[in-house]
């Protein structure tokens, strides 16, 4: 009596993960793996939309320096009276040649700003930045959505 052996092959799903690197308004230069400037800790992915976009990090920062979060955070205290300014730095992946990504500014339930930014590379840095009132203290998020509006990832923070 022979014996067969049955070999089954079990195709798994395989997740690249790209470290985190591009442009605002250019593509990356940078090699993968490349030393650079420390940055605050990487916020989790959130959502893929269906045309593959996808917020490989992002923060909420009082200013962006050579294409770089400086001083991100999710408490900001005013230091003048009037207005400070806070950015929201995203580096978005995407498979296509191009597409659109919005930064929607919240104070509480409230929209306060809208921002559509274009993507036109594989790996884009971008940001939006919004002046906030010393009235206008409390609960803040920024939303990173798709063109149809999906949320990619929320950025929760607070303005003292």
């Amino acid at each position: 009596m022979a014996v067969r052996a049955v070999l089954f092959a079990v195709l798994m799903p395989v997740t690249l993960c790209l470290t985190p690197s591009a442009t605002a308004d250019e593509p990356s230069t940078e090699e993968p793996g490349a030393a650079t400037a420390p940055a605050p800790p990487t916020q989790p992915r959130m959502v893929v939309s269906p045309a593959g976009l996808e917020v490989l990090r992002a923060y909420i920062c009082e200013d962006v320096e050579e294409r770089q979060p400086v001083q991100a955070g999710t408490s900001f205290v005013g230091d003048d009276p009037g207005a400070s300014r806070l950015c929201c730095f995203s580096e978005i992946g995407l498979p296509a040649a191009s597409d659109t990504v919005l930064h929607i500014w919240y104070w509480g339930e409230r929209e306060m700003l809208r921002i559509p930014l274009e993507v036109r590379a594989p790996r884009w840095r971008t940001w939006s930045a919004k002046s906030v009132s010393d009235s206008w203290s409390g609960a803040w998020r920024v939303d990173i959505t798709d063109r149809a509006g999906l949320v990619l990832m929320r950025l929760p923070f607070s303005v003292e």
